[in-house]
């Protein structure tokens, strides 16, 4: 068996789908179908694909890491874009969804309550896993202190900022502290500076006109000093773009909503093209491609039917928990006293070990959005109403005054 073979990644999704299928035992996971019905069923159910895409991506990385010491790219062109595109389509989903809700509420958008959501979906699970990390540096260091007490703090003051900052210190000394968690955190920096703009982007969203897209090049210029210092910034900002776009497409033309045989075929080819074709994700031509898939999977494309199957809603549903906690459970099967040893015997033994770390991986999302995610999103939720019950209130106050 080849190490960079395709067909095992499409044997461990597929073994993925299997596991959340059975109806009662994930039952927990499924929301009510009221609730189901107002939301975009095939973006929710691209989730999961992209959140496993990137934890495949991870894994080669991982058995790299381990060979050499050195956190780099694979040398597969699959398995190097693989992640990337994983990561460029969640931007394109995270754009779509708040663009969308822009568009949709106009000058009524509730930004308290807006942010109280984001942080409380956001930050709990974080948290945790930041908390597990610094449980494995220490493990790692033998609970002995390599930095003085104040560098200390401040390594892990900035790692518990939910990735506003961008490129948190090593902790105490260990110089691989970013790959416990795989490097995931990065793309909350980008995720965050979208949502800071959000404010700008509803000015022109309250307008409701064509001219909606300028708000695009108000948010380039927003992450201006990213982009003279990361060359990849641009290409984020375009996902970004291409999600807001979509977003407006389908509100403008709600007539070319819906699924057919064709548009699922064609979908299914312009995400082929890069991920058989290119290296990365990020430059135009992969883009382009990957824009065009988002946009037909977001007015209805379901790839056949399997991105409104109950196992891609349910991975959908957990894809926050598979996409933060994978390099948890990495390290840990992939160390030498769990399944590392095993694992570098081969290819075949080291897919099946891929293949125990994702199953795993699902089973933990799962346990982590029932007892984690899905109770602060309550609480985010609840918090925000009461905010809103107490302005009203006031106002009500002041009028009966």
């Amino acid at each position: 068996m080849d190490l960079f073979s395709i067909w095992p990644s499409i044997v461990i999704i597929t073994f993925c789908l299997v596991l959340v299928w059975p109806k009662q035992l994930w039952r927990f996971l499924d929301d009510p179908p009221a609730k189901q019905g107002l939301r975009y069923v095939t973006v929710d159910g691209l989730r999961g694909f992209l959140a496993l895409a990137v934890v495949l991506h991870h894994c080669v990385i991982s058995y790299g890491f381990h060979q050499t010491g050195e956190w780099k790219l694979p040398p597969s062109p699959f398995y190097a874009i693989l992640g990337q595109a994983g990561v460029s389509v969640f931007f394109m989903i995270t754009a779509f969804l708040f663009w969308g809700r822009l568009l949709d509420e106009g000058k009524r958008v509730d930004w308290f309550a807006l942010y109280c959501n984001r942080l409380f979906r956001i930050a709990p699970l974080y948290w945790v896993v930041i908390a597990l990390m610094l449980l494995m540096v220490a493990i790692k260091t033998d609970f002995s202190m390599a930095v003085p007490l104040a560098d200390l703090l401040s390594q892990v003051f900035q790692w518990l900022l939910l990735a506003i900052m961008k490129a948190p210190p090593a902790v105490n000394g260990y110089a691989h502290t970013n790959t416990i968690t795989a490097g995931v955190t990065w793309t909350l920096y980008y995720e965050w500076m979208f949502y800071f703009s959000l404010p700008l982007l509803g000015i022109a969203s309250a307008k409701r006109s064509p001219l909606g897209f300028l708000p695009v090049c108000i948010w380039v210029i927003f992450v201006l000093p990213d982009t003279l210092t990361n060359p990849y910034a641009r290409y984020f900002v375009a996902m970004f773009a291409i999600g807001m776009a979509a977003a407006s497409i389908v509100r403008r033309s709600p007539e070319i909503i819906g699924d057919s045989a064709l548009k699922s075929m064609v979908a299914v080819a312009l995400l082929a093209y890069p991920l058989l074709n290119r290296d990365t994700a990020y430059e135009w031509t992969s883009i382009a491609s990957l824009g065009a898939f988002f946009f037909l999977v977001s007015s209805g494309a379901s790839l056949f039917g399997l991105l409104t199957s109950r196992s891609a809603i349910r991975l959908g549903i957990m894809s926050y928990g598979i996409y933060l906690l994978q390099g948890l459970v990495i390290t840990v099967f992939l160390s030498p006293h769990v399944l590392g040893a095993f694992a570098r015997k081969g290819p075949a033994q080291f897919w099946l070990t891929g293949l125990a770390i994702a199953l795993a991986l699902v089973c933990i999302a799962a346990v982590s959005y029932h007892f984690i995610e899905r109770p602060c999103i309550r609480i985010g939720k609840r918090v925000g109403r009461e905010r809103r019950r107490v302005d009203i209130g006031d106002e009500t106050s002041g009028v009966l005054s």
